[in-house]
Parts: C-alpha cells; structure tokens; sequence
C-alpha cells in the first residue's frame, strides 16, 4: 500500500508503505506459532480447553460437527463478549441483533453437537477476561455483567429451541422413510382409488392434475397389501414404486399434514426439499431463529430455504405494524415559505406568532389539522419527552393544541380544527400546569439515572425513556432484578440530591468539550457539533438534553418508585414519580393503607394480621377441595350405576352439579379408571354437562378404540354440542371440553351424544 485516496479523489502518498497480506491477527499467530489451523493457537485453545471441561467432551480438530461446534464457539464468544463490554446489548435490530444472531448461532452448536442443553457460552467469559485483560481491560472490569447478560440471552432462547427444532424436524424429515417415488391416490366418488401421480420424491415433484379435493392415504390393510405385493413385482423391476399405508401416519411414521400441505400449496419448481418463506418466518417470529441460522439447518439437511418468500412475510407484518398508525396526510399550504420556525419554550410559554403552513391529516377515520408557526414555546416531542399541549387564540378565537411534534426540523401543532382566521395574529400558550408536571419527571430521569449507576455499576446505560405529566419511565442496561434493597438505596440517594436543592445549570457547548467534561451520550443517538449540557451537580450527573429542565433540584419535591419491571434480556424498566405526582400516589397508598387496618379492627401489626388471614384462606380452600373430592368420589359411584350398554360400549351420559369446570375433567379421568364396566364392553363413552354460574359446561371422554373408529372427542364437541350451547371448545380425541353460553339445552346435549352412539 502507497497511497491514501483523499475525498477529491487524489491520492497522498502513505508515510510508510507496505504490503496488506489480508492474514490478520490469528492467522499471524498462527504463522510465528507454527501452527497448522489458527483453532490450535493459544488465542482459542485456553477457550476449547474450558468448553471440553464443561461439556465433557474432547475435541479432536477433525472436520466431523462436534469438532466444529467447538471451534464455532471459541470464534463467535470472542466477538459476543467483546461487543456487549464496549456498549451494544443484544436485541432485535441493528447492531444488537448482529449480536444475537451471533450467540444463537453458538447456541444451535452446542445444543445440536455437542448435547449441551444448559446455558454454556456466560461461563467462557472469564476465560476471555483473563486472557485478554491487558489488551481489552473493558471485558475484566464488566466480567460479571456481561456473563450475565449473556446466559440470560442463552437462556431466553434455549426455551424455545426445543419447540423450533421439533417444527424444523416436522418440516426435514416429514417423510420418515427413504423411497425413490411415491404413489398417490385419490378418493374418487367413480373409482374407489385411483392413482393419480407418481413422483421423482429426491428432490423434485413433478406437475400435479389439478384436483379440487385433498389428498388421502391409503387405510385399508387388506387391500394396502395387495397393492404392496403387486408394486413388489414392479419394484423389481424398476425398483421405484411404493405406497403409503395410513396407519404409518396414524402412529407418526409420516407426517399427514406436512405432506398435503406442502403439496397443496405448490411450492416454487415444486421442490419438495425447499423450505417455504412462510415455515422460515414462523421460526423466526415463533421460536426466535434467525434467518441465517435456519439457512444453516436447512443446508445440512440437503433443503433451500425460500428467502423472497421469508422477506415478504417479513414485509407483510412491518406493512401490518405501519397500518396501525397511518396518518393520511394532506400536502402543505404554505403561508409564509421564508419565515422562521424557532423554539423558545425554554424561557417562555407564551409568544406572539404566526401560522406560516398547514395541512389536514386523517388517521383512524379522524380529521385534524397541523400548523406551524414561525416562532413557538410549545416543546416537540424528543428525547423521551413527551410533546406540550395548550391553545393557540387567533381574534379571540381559541384553538386546542392536543400535541406537539418534530418532522424534518419543523415544530408541528396538532388541532381538532382550523381559526376562521387563518392570517390573524397567533397566541401560543402552552399548559402551564402539564409542562411544569412533565418537567419535573424529565430533571428526576437525569437524578435517577445517575444514582442507578451509582447503586449497581456503571454498565448502566440508558435505553429509552418515557416522560410526561404522570410518572417517568426510565429503561436501562441491567443483567437482574433490581433489589428491594437497591430501590430503596436509589430512592435514598435521588430524594437526598433533591433536599440538597442542587441548581440545574445549563449549557451549549461543542460536544468534545462537553464529553471531555464528562456529559453522557446516549449509545446510537446523534448530536450536533453544539449540544446542550445539563448539569444537576458536576461531579454527579452531566448529561447531554434538549428537554425542558427545572431550575433547582429542589423543585421535585420528592421521588418515589413505583415499579421495577424487565423488558429484554439485559434491559430493565423503572416507573417513577416525582412533585405532585409523587405526594398522590403516596397518599393514594397510605389511604389504602388505612381502610386495610380499619377493615382489620385496627390490628397491632397489619402484616401479621394480613398473614394470618391469608393462611386462614389457604386452610379452607384444602378443607373445600376435600369436601369436593369426596363429592366427586359419590357422584362417580352414582354415575357408574347409571352406565348404558349401546352397541358393545358402555355409555355414560348426565347432567351433574359441581362448582368448576376443571371437576368435569376430573370426574371423567376418575371415571376412566372404572371403564368398561365388563370385558364384553368394546370401549366406552362419558358425556357430562354442568350448569356453572349459568354457563353451559361439558366434558367429552372416549377410548382409544373409539377414536381409532373416527369417534374424536373435538369433534363431537365441535358438531354436535357447541351450537347446542352457543359455545365452542376442544381437547385431544379422547376428552374435550366446552363451554357456552346457552345452559338451557343440556338435556339436548346427552341426548344428542347418546344418538352418535346408539
């Protein structure tokens, strides 16, 4: 390399020039280390020694998946951890979802080759921070959060992992045997079967007859078996042909829905070994695979995966999300093209203005209207602040701003209307009472930030924000729950900073200088070459805003947390009061507090008598459950001698009394014990019907040898005895259960079950 290319395009020649080789640092390493794979140096051998240690496995450096899932873990740990300690969390877009489709990629090989089913990848970290800690000493100082930040992201994904790869396995091996063609038949109202096609089943299907009906399989073993025996002749000569028998996708050899949905909807070519864009996205959406992970699993598994059709799935649901919110908007009429939209709401909240532009807008079937103005105190919503309402008078008209927002660097007023006077002379002013309110929330966001770096490390980070006239909501970067403990430290030292009445000083400088003071800038946010500095005591919180502050920290009055919740894996929501909103909610509960004790008598510990009564509460319900249990034991003896014989089963049909629906199900297992009554019986059939608080309640329980004979318990229920009760419901073809509206048919519904087996 001889020159660096300048932006007009010239080339400046290089003050040392030398020869890029593209080898990098590991294979570098390599080299000097005499190594003949970059995985045998020392920069990922100490990592594969504690990967063998905790999955009780050797790696042989072979090419065979469980020496790769090794070597895929010590690579992509490396880039998860380094990551996550310079500031970027994982989560669901941008660069934090490089991250975590990095992790769940490391997941997949160790859960899939090396058997590893609990969280594997945080216990790596100390390894790294260790070996790394003179080179990236960030990793060895935030040891313990990124640990834990990433084994909660392992096992956020590891609980889903089954039920994704068992949707992949359904879709991979739907066809649990090895054949060269299949045979199809068709149920035909002329010809009882008819053979319909036959198909190159690796990898290709061929072009189908248009039938307007499903496909079935083959269910008669007499007549499989004579179809077996003559395809064998053919098979030995073409060795080919075969069919299907049903009772192999009855016992889950083949999967039935699988195959006639795939040939139903005619995937692209045909391809049977494709992976259609709809089956991709469920298991990214479902189950959390990302699309390169499930490209992955589908390639070793000799499938494509149908990408177009994955991005417009993904399409279909962002144009879902943006339908919610569409605003119908009108083009400007402009007023006024070369006046100015200035913003001075922070020293007034009351001017003198005019409209220079508007537009109507509908959204959700509602008309309103936008207007700006050339100088303004209403503050647009940014910054996690929410916008100022107010009114704007024009010839004494009163108009109502219902919200203030920012597009393209233009401050835009919401109004339900337009003034008859559009050119007249514009009073803006802003609710005195909400921004004052929603003031005092923002200036308590920037005391509690500081105080939770304070309390539990300064890993913490803020991730969005929500400040209005009620309460503040302040998200940030944190591995656990926060501790009761910890609240009240954080409480502690934000309510301290209030008393203390700090003055909140303000500043505009350039934003070096303003960093070099130790002002905090938000990760992805972006910021001018001047940024506004707010400072509530220099050697506590610095931080870089554009809200709406007060003018002493005293002005809070008091804080207060109301809530401590999480939102994504490393994330945690905190809700928070302060000012007046603060002194409510404290009385809101000391009133609470009161009306508790006087509904106790006034006890001498409240706690204790809440216990109490609490522990009283349990005694009963178990003395409850009993008595019910011993009703149920009678109500089975009763219900037993009332058994029918109808066409070789034993049926049993009532309508009962119990206080739940759960004690229909019950009754009916207990029945089941009992069931057939007598070894002549071919099975057997319960129907139970409740009237429970005026809803229709019902219980359907057959045998195996009932559903085998296409009695299934979902559909007796579905056809036969939700229109009965104006309800619906379901279960497995053995019980199910439904639920009405409509109790006065019970009697219908026994009568009607007993018709399906009489």
């Amino acid at each position: 390399m001889e020159f660096n290319r300048l932006k007009d395009g010239s080339l400046s020649p290089l003050p040392a020039k030398h020869v890029d080789t593209g080898m990098g640092f590991e294979r570098l390493v390599r080299v000097i280390q005499g190594k003949h794979s970059n995985y045998d140096t020392d920069v990922f051998t100490g990592t594969i020694a504690k990967v063998e240690q905790i999955a009780g496995k050797k790696y042989d450096n072979s090419s065979n998946k469980e020496a790769i899932a090794f070597r895929v873990i010590a690579d992509h740990i490396r880039a998860i951890a380094f990551t996550i300690a310079d500031g970027q969390l994982p989560s669901n877009t941008g660069a934090g979802y490089v991250i975590r489709r990095i992790l769940r990629r490391a997941v997949r090989y160790y859960y899939s080759y090396l058997d590893f089913k609990q969280p594997l990848l945080f216990q790596l970290i100390p390894v790294l921070a260790k070996q790394f800690e003179n080179v990236f000493p960030e990793l060895k100082n935030q040891e313990d959060f990124v640990s834990k930040v990433v084994r909660e992201e392992e096992l956020s994904f590891l609980r889903k992992i089954d039920n994704g790869f068992e949707k992949i396995d359904r879709i991979v091996n739907g066809f649990a045997f090895t054949v060269d063609r299949v045979g199809f038949f068709l149920k035909d109202n002329n010809i009882k079967y008819q053979e319909i096609a036959m198909t190159n089943f690796w990898p290709n299907i061929i072009e189908l007859p248009d039938y307007d009906l499903s496909f079935e399989f083959y269910s008669n073993n007499e007549e499989f078996d004579k179809l077996k025996k003559r395809s064998l002749s053919e098979k030995q000569k073409s060795n080919k042909k075969y069919y299907i028998n049903i009772n192999e996708i009855n016992s889950g050899k083949i999967d039935k829905k699988y195959f006639e949905n795939r040939i139903g909807k005619g995937l692209p070519n045909g391809n049977l070994r494709l992976l259609s864009g709809e089956e991709a996205f469920e298991l990214f959406d479902t189950y959390g695979f990302p699309l390169d992970l499930t490209k992955l699993i589908a390639a070793e598994n000799g499938f494509t995966v149908d990408e177009t059709g994955f991005n417009a799935e993904m399409q279909q649901q962002k144009t879902r999300s943006r339908a919610a919110g569409v605003i119908d908007t009108e083009d400007w009429i402009v007023l006024d093209r070369h006046s100015p939209n200035e913003f001075v709401g922070y020293d007034t909240l009351e001017v003198k203005a005019k409209i220079t532009r508007y537009r109507k807008v509908k959204a959700k079937g509602k008309e309103a209207y936008q207007l700006v103005l050339n100088v303004t105190p209403f503050y647009a919503e940014s910054g996690g602040q929410v916008g100022d309402t107010g009114e704007l008078i024009i010839n004494n008209e009163e108009l109502i701003i219902t919200d203030t927002k920012k597009e393209n660097n233009l401050i835009i007023h919401f109004a339900e209307t337009l003034p008859a006077d559009i050119t007249g002379e514009v009073i803006a002013k802003v609710d005195l009472n909400k921004r004052q309110k929603t003031t005092v929330h923002h200036s308590a966001t920037h005391l509690l930030h500081a105080a939770l770096r304070n309390v539990l490390g300064t890993h913490v980070a803020q991730k969005g924000s929500l400040v209005n006239e009620e309460h503040l909501r302040f998200d940030f970067s944190h591995f656990a729950k926060v501790t009761d403990e910890e609240i009240t430290a954080i409480e502690k030292i934000v309510n301290e900073k209030i008393r203390e009445n700090i003055p909140v000083v303000i500043k505009e400088l350039p934003k070096d200088e303003a960093v070099a003071l130790g002002a905090m800038a938000l990760f992805g946010e972006k910021y001018g070459d001047i940024v506004r500095v707010v400072i509530m005591d220099p050697k506590y919180s610095i931080e870089l805003c554009g809200g709406t502050h007060v003018g002493a920290t005293g002005e809070l009055g008091f804080f207060k947390i109301k809530h401590e919740t999480a939102v994504a894996a490393g994330v945690r929501r905190i809700e928070a009061v302060s000012g007046k909103a603060a002194e409510e909610y404290i009385y809101s509960n000391l009133e609470l507090l009161n009306r508790m004790d006087l509904l106790l008598d006034r006890p001498k510990d409240l706690s204790q008598a809440v216990i109490r009564i609490l522990g009283d509460n349990l005694n009963l319900k178990k003395r409850i459950e009993g008595l019910e249990s011993k009703q149920l034991s009678a109500l089975k003896d009763a219900l037993l001698t009332k058994a029918e014989h109808l066409n070789g089963i034993d049926f049993i049909g009532a309508i009962i009394e119990v206080s739940n629906a759960d004690a229909l199900k019950k009754l009916c297992f207990d029945l089941k014990g009992s069931l057939p009554l007598t070894e002549a019986a071919k099975g057997y059939a319960v129907v139970l019907a409740a009237n429970i608080e005026g809803k229709a309640n019902v219980a359907v329980m057959l045998d195996e040898t009932l559903a085998a004979k296409g009695f299934e318990a979902p559909k007796i229920i579905k056809e036969h005895i939700a229109p009965l009760i104006k309800g619906g419901g379901g279960g497995q073809k053995t019980l199910a259960t439904a639920g009405g509206q409509d109790a006065s048919n019970l009697d219908k519904v026994i009568e009607k079950a007993k018709g399906l087996f009489s």
